[in-house]
């Protein structure tokens, strides 16, 4: 199952470093990291960006689902 810089862009920080949602426009693969993304960690695509509101919405309700 497919997952997974703005502020509404924040998932969670843990010790102070806040994890980020991003989207690949390639593939539409949600995922979440820390730092720098260069490419798609499921299809290697470097249309990488910063997830908006409704994708963040919908990387969260997954793993919501995920967690049950």
């Amino acid at each position: 199952m497919r997952e997974g810089v703005r502020k509404s862009n924040l998932h969670f920080a843990t010790k102070g470093e806040t994890k980020l949602v991003y989207i690949c426009d390639n593939c539409r693969f949600l995922f979440e990291r820390q730092g720098e993304v260069l490419q798609c960690p499921d299809c290697g695509s470097g249309h990488i960006r910063p997830a908006v509101e409704p994708e963040i919405t919908e990387y969260n309700n997954r793993r919501q689902s995920e967690e049950q």
